[in-house]
């Protein structure tokens, strides 16, 4: 049965360009996909040698592995020979345009609603943009959206642009690995539209049309057709270097954990990040209930399947926007079965022409609430905040070339930039052994296992993250400067971002004897307690000053102004603080504003430093910064406004001894003792605490140093002033463990575990013990605990091969 999409008014159709002029300078970004390098290098590889590689041309470090998108990475490349960046990123933002235009062309059939069309699909755009990127799944976007198009406009109204699906299904084939999604609308037109018509012939007649009815299915004439033409679209799909490998390799590639729980966009999106996606989800299916008396069994079967990839992984977010397509055309069949009819009416759409524009420029423009994408720059050129220029303009200062150890998000970065002068050890595909991924991902911490990488792949130079610990006895290696000590390489740049260290006893030895830093190192903090020593101090501040000059590095610049303050200079450290910008990564500007405002309460300018303060809560709320903002207050005798800044500090950290003091004197002095009973009690038990948590953390200094008497001593410390703490004993497991000593280690791991049912860290440590007393089933179970409690990460990948290595 054919039918006709109505015809749009001049008003709907300039609400309709005004939308795809939105998207488009949405699209139009700079270079910020780290992916992005790695696409544009095989284009330009295959553009010079005139032939797709037949091995691999860049990473020596791993077998050879195919370039599936050669026609993706070749078109990049074609656009960057014609246009240079600006036609890379153009070309992009035509392809972003281009998926909108024909979402947009879906979800105008048959009703024409363009209101409800263009407000579900900006607010699409807004929630994808930070897929606006360079990336093969743009074509692949372009491609699914064409397919159902002409997959529509055939059966609605019996155009032949059906015809030229092989050829889309060519393109798609050889430009991204994910040409299985074709069968998708295919198997929905063929299965769902078969048994659309059989239902409505048989089942239908006997359902009230009030409860139940059935949009109309496509004929068998056209379902013939249809399957003629997939069956084209198949062998075209083929026609590709790679043949059936096409619609197998994206399920290798995701094979292995360390894939999955190392590349971010891998990860299932949860709540907390993506409300918008589970809204949108929650919206879709309701529509489908509330078209009942219109049911398509075609429709359903392309969005309910392609719905759920977007819950598998954050990069198969772009196949909401299939979803979005029926969400529109279920809420305009609802629209015109009852007669809605402001929604075409001229003022309405004027006014939604001008809220989409409006959106789009203060969304541009950063303008709170609308800057939440702070990745994005729109322009043309390279959005360096994800990428190591600075690292890699150092290197080539200092005449470093040859293989580099590097971090796997820039090999494609460092591909493009510096192939073949600078090769990569691993580039963004990650094409390495699941064993060689895990030892390239211990080697910044573990000086043995970066030294063994460096004999067998002969690497003289580390370009690597300044890492950002998140786990609490991360952050007490980090800080002490112990998690990334390599005696055998020396660290000689560093910035906001990343971090250079050359090989010791190399061929660098003159750049190392000019540039290394003893001092001041990135990833530990100023160690105050030697700032009284003349050699220490005066390293550290020439490493600092040194840094903010020649990369400016705002991580520099706080560490320089922390330093200066303990030192007495509160003026210079002002200054130093002044030029302190936060990234993407961290927020430097807190950290200088509280520094500032400890500055100006020393130098005794009280309105300054509360002016400081108020400036670091506004770009990160924090403890101790409360804590002086309520020693402020009560040093000008507002009680009140200390106080309510007190209780917040506490809110945020309850083991802040001084603040209860500090609180009940104030109480006190205002009379409410009954208040200040309760804070006094209150203290009591956190004092007992505080002395726990100290000793703990000394016997994690201790224990990461290999000091194992003054680990147990100052655990067992940690145990007596807080003995329902599972850590501690837990740790004192793995002192013991790391002894010899397996029955202690098991007794301390079980006293944790019977603290605390989820103590993660205790059931890996009695799985150990279990497996060396040989008792694979109790070694199996408790790795399984483990794996319940901690289901990603480096240890449940250990404690997965574990696993399997037991049930051989």
């Amino acid at each position: 049965m054919k039918t006709r999409s109505e015809p749009l008014g001049p008003f709907a159709v300039a609400l309709a360009l005004a939308f795809l002029g939105c998207v488009f300078a949405l699209a139009f970004n700079k270079i910020e996909d780290t992916d992005a390098w790695t696409h544009l290098s095989f284009g330009r590889w295959i553009w010079e040698h005139g032939a797709i590689p037949a091995s691999e041309p860049y990473i020596t470090t791993s077998p050879p592995f195919p370039y599936n998108n050669w026609l993706f990475g070749l078109t990049y490349y074609v656009a960057h020979e014609i246009g240079g960046l600006a036609g890379v990123i153009t070309l992009k933002a035509v392809i972003v345009t281009g998926i909108f235009a024909v979402l947009l062309a879906l979800a105008l059939r048959p009703r024409g609603n363009v209101l409800l069309a263009v407000l579900v699909l900006f607010t699409l755009a807004m929630m994808l943009r930070f897929r606006f990127v360079e990336r093969p799944d743009t074509v692949m976007m372009l491609c699914l959206g064409l397919s159902l198009l002409c997959l529509e406009a055939f059966v609605a109204e019996g155009r032949k642009w059906i015809y030229a699906l092989p050829l889309v299904h060519w393109v798609w084939a050889n430009s991204h690995t994910s040409i299985v999604l074709m069968t998708v609308p295919f198997f929905a037109y063929l299965a769902g539209g078969w048994l659309q018509g059989f239902t409505a012939r048989h089942a239908a007649p006997r359902v009230s049309p009030h409860l139940l009815g059935f949009a109309p299915a496509p004929s068998p004439e056209q379902l013939k057709t249809i399957s003629l033409v997939f069956a084209l679209s198949l062998a075209a799909s083929l026609l590709s270097p790679y043949f059936i490998d096409q619609y197998t390799h994206s399920f290798q590639a995701v094979q292995s954990d360390w894939w999955r729980q190392e590349i971010t966009e891998l990860n299932r999106p949860n709540w907390e990040h993506y409300k918008a996606l589970y809204v949108l989800a929650g919206l879709i299916l309701a529509s489908f209930l509330l078209n009942h008396r219109r049911v398509s069994l075609v429709d359903a079967g392309i969005a309910l399947p392609l719905l759920v990839l977007p819950f598998v992984a954050v990069r198969f977010m772009w196949f909401a926007a299939i979803g979005a397509v029926y969400l529109v055309r279920n809420l305009s069949e609802f629209a015109a079965e009852y007669r809605i009819s402001w929604t075409r009416r001229p003022v309405v759409l004027a006014g939604a022409l001008a809220a989409i524009v409006a959106a789009t420029s203060l969304h541009l423009l950063r303008v709170k609430p609308l800057d939440f994408d702070p990745l994005k720059q729109t322009g043309v050129g390279i959005h360096y905040a994800m990428l190591p220029e600075g690292g890699l303009a150092y290197l080539d200062r200092a005449g470093v070339s040859g293989r580099v150890f590097n971090l796997f998000q820039w090999g494609g970065y460092i591909t493009w930039r510096d192939f073949p002068r600078r090769t990569a050890f691993i580039d963004g595909r990650g094409f390495l052994s699941d064993e060689l991924l895990e030892r390239a991902g211990r080697a910044i911490t573990i000086p043995e296992v970066l030294d063994g990488l460096q004999r067998e792949f002969r690497f003289e130079s580390v370009l690597y993250y300044v890492p950002q610990p998140q786990h609490p006895v991360e952050r007490e290696a980090v800080r002490a400067g112990l998690a990334l000590a390599q005696p055998n390489w020396a660290l000689v740049y560093w910035d906001d971002l990343c971090m250079v260290l050359l090989r010791r006893q190399g061929p660098h030895e003159p750049v190392i004897a000019r540039d290394e830093y003893r001092y001041a190192l990135p990833y530990a903090d100023v160690d105050a307690s030697r700032l009284g020593e003349p050699d220490y101090r005066a390293g550290l501040f020439a490493d600092l000053r040194r840094n903010v000059r020649e990369t400016g590095s705002s991580r520099a610049r706080v560490a320089l102004g922390y330093a200066l303050n303990e030192v007495g200079e509160y003026r210079e450290a002002i200054a130093a603080l002044a030029g302190v910008r936060s990234t993407l990564f961290h927020n430097f500007e807190h950290d200088a504003h509280a520094q500032t405002g400890y500055a100006h309460r020393m130098l005794g300018n009280r309105d300054e430093a509360i002016r400081s303060y108020e400036a670091a809560l506004a770009a990160g709320r924090s403890p101790l910064v409360l804590q002086n903002l309520g020693l402020l207050y009560t040093q000008k005798g507002l009680r009140r406004e200390a106080i309510r800044h007190y209780e917040q500090a506490l809110e945020l950290n309850s083991s802040l001894v001084s603040v209860y003091r500090a609180l009940i004197e104030l109480h006190r002095a205002e009379g409410d003792t009954d208040a200040a009973e309760k804070i006094a009690v209150r203290l009591q038990g956190e004092e007992q605490v505080a002395a726990g948590r100290k000793h703990f953390r000394a016997g994690t200094h201790a224990y990461l140093a290999q000091n194992y008497a003054l680990a147990i001593s100052e655990f067992e410390k940690s145990i007596a002033a807080n003995p329902t703490n599972p850590a501690p004993y837990s740790n004192l497991g793995y002192v013991y463990y790391d002894m010899g000593n397996r029955d202690k280690a098991f007794e301390y791991h079980r006293r944790a575990v019977e603290l605390d049912v989820n103590a993660a860290n205790s059931y890996y440590g009695l799985a150990l013990v279990y497996r060396d007393r040989k008792d694979a089933a109790q070694a199996i179970r408790h790795w399984q605990e483990y794996l319940r409690i901690e289901p990603t990460g480096l240890y449940s990948r250990k404690a997965k091969l574990e696993i399997e290595a037991l049930r051989r």
